[in-house]
């Protein structure tokens, strides 16, 4: 049932869910999540109620420094996290991830796995609309390849590869990386872009470049999914387990299948000039996919997909919310149970490295390690009970770094 957000008179007796970092600046309402409901909040001064049930962190937000200490040993601890460890990576150690006991983040291994979150539905893979013809992709004066990213300084170090492929065929590129083409003025800021629009921009072409920013189990975002509902092939590099996610074995090109950027583009040229074996990879846009784990997420996931404007499911705040809702009343009605941990699997990402086997991602690696230290720090800061201020932190993490330690 759809969370709603309702105000009516608050009972005293409520379960308090605590955002810990600034979410909604909102001082507190009733969210209902069927016949249970919870007051939700951002002020601070209920970490001392005796309702509290919950504090929450949204991964982005957080600073390891500024966290409700003494922790209550009877209030849990819940992250909502959908973004890439590009953005957080303190939360690829364990030092830190198992400091919470609720989990929402991109990993299937979460309590509320957000791994679709970018695609709406089936439907959308499957419906044949917009689609164009190969024909007419060939006919096309394009590339067969197009590229369109922003982020131009990644863990993976993507642009240093397509720079590399752009030396054995011909790349479209839109984006602030490596553009060697303007957009239509009406597509300028894709991010603001009518998104019908720029997918009818976007389907003449062969091949996507579906580049994450990030590689980590799960992580896998609109740049799969655009493609695969546009008709056009991607070539991914990105979430290790993508085939997990495709519909078919064969929906997607996968850059780690490819010794270099020369053999792929090598590959590209062929494929891109044989109908028959082009069409292999669309069988999804014929309304045949065979991945049952595919069809059985998109059916039963309790939340809406950040693009679907259609669904009256809860988004995922909602829904994160509705769940600590449901165990704070659940620990009301038997007592309460010491919560379990989270870890590794939970949102655990590996050491960064570069997409080109002689590329330099020198500067992710150490914010990686630097994070570990980060995460132990954190940790420590929990065990001990006590805050310190954000330079008295990030002094004794750089000590640390000085001293080649591994362990605080």
């Amino acid at each position: 049932m759809r969370a709603s957000r309702a105000q009516p008179d608050t009972p005293a007796d409520l379960p308090v869910l605590l955002w810990w970092t600034p979410f909604s600046d909102d001082p507190g309402y009733v969210q209902e999540c069927g016949e249970q409901s919870c007051l939700v909040t951002d002020a601070r001064s209920h970490i001392n109620s005796p309702q509290l049930s919950w504090v929450l962190f949204y991964g982005t937000l957080l600073e390891p420094w500024d966290l409700p200490l003494p922790r209550s040993a009877h209030v849990p601890w819940g992250l909502l996290h959908e973004e890439s460890p590009k953005n957080a990576p303190i939360f690829c150690h364990d030092d830190c991830i198992s400091l919470f006991n609720l989990t929402a983040t991109f990993r299937s291994g979460s309590d509320l796995p957000l791994t679709l979150q970018y695609l709406s539905s089936l439907e959308a893979l499957t419906s044949p609309a917009g689609v164009v013809p190969f024909e007419e992709k060939l006919a096309s004066e394009r590339a067969p390849l197009v590229y369109l990213a922003s982020g131009c300084d990644t863990p993976v170090q993507r642009d240093a590869f397509v720079a590399e492929l752009m030396q054995h065929i011909a790349v479209d590129s839109y984006g602030a990386c490596l553009n060697n083409r303007p957009l239509p003025a009406e597509l300028a800021d894709p991010s603001e872009a009518d998104p019908a629009a720029l997918d009818a921009f976007l389907a003449p072409y062969r091949f996507y470049l579906s580049l994450e920013n990030a590689v980590c189990d799960d992580y896998i975002t609109e740049k799969l999914w655009r493609p695969l509902r546009l008709g056009v092939v991607p070539v991914y590099h990105g979430a290790p387990n993508v085939r997990r996610w495709l519909p078919n074995n064969d929906s997607a090109l996968l850059v780690s299948e490819f010794e270099s950027p020369r053999a792929l583009a090598a590959h590209l040229k062929r494929l891109g000039a044989d109908s028959e074996a082009y069409s292999a990879h669309l069988r999804h846009k014929r309304g045949q996919v065979d991945n049952a784990e595919l069809k059985r997420t998109l059916a039963s996931r309790p939340w809406a997909a950040l693009d679907d404007t259609l669904s009256d499911a809860p988004n995922l705040v909602e829904a994160f919310q509705c769940r600590a809702c449901e165990l704070a009343w659940e620990a009301r009605r038997t007592g309460g149970t010491a919560p379990r941990t989270a870890d590794s699997g939970h949102y655990g990402c590996p050491r960064p490295a570069p997409l080109l086997a002689d590329g330099d991602s020198s500067w992710w690696a150490e914010q990686w390690e630097r994070a570990a230290l980060e995460a132990a720090q954190m940790r420590r800061l929990v065990v001990e009970g006590r805050a310190v201020s954000r330079e008295d932190f990030h002094r004794r993490v750089l000590s640390r770094l000085s001293a080649g330690r591994d362990e605080l």
